[in-house]
Parts: C-alpha cells; structure tokens; sequence
C-alpha cells in the first residue's frame, strides 16, 4: 500500500494521495490563496510533522520536506 509510482520529480513517488518523500518521509501537502500545509511521516522515528501557515511563500513547510 505504500508503494508509489514514479512522477515528473526525481525521487518522489505518489500513490493513494501520499507522496514518499527525500528524507524517507511520506506525505502530502499543497497550497491555496495565502495559505500552505505540509504533513509528513517518519516511518523509521514514527514522527509526524504538521505545518499550516498563512503565506504561500512561507519556507516552514520545506522544512517539512
């Protein structure tokens, strides 16, 4: 369930609405007038980030990635 198929990106495969991730994380995330989210799992530290911010330019959600 949590294998992907290759997209566009190097490294990035996308598969049930989750993404894996550089970094072995797994996730989703996007944009929409002003605002980004990013959610992340760690599957190796079972850690999960969250970020919401109210700019599209915002640089917390790469650190999500």
């Amino acid at each position: 369930m949590l294998d992907g198929v290759p997209t566009e990106f190097p490294k990035l495969t996308y598969g049930v609405g989750l993404a894996r991730k550089p970094g072995d994380t797994i996730g989703h995330g996007g944009q929409t007038l002003g605002f980004e989210s990013d959610a992340a799992y760690a599957p190796d530290s079972g850690t999960t980030y969250v970020f919401w911010t109210n700019s599209a330019n915002s640089v917390a959600v790469f650190v999500c990635q």
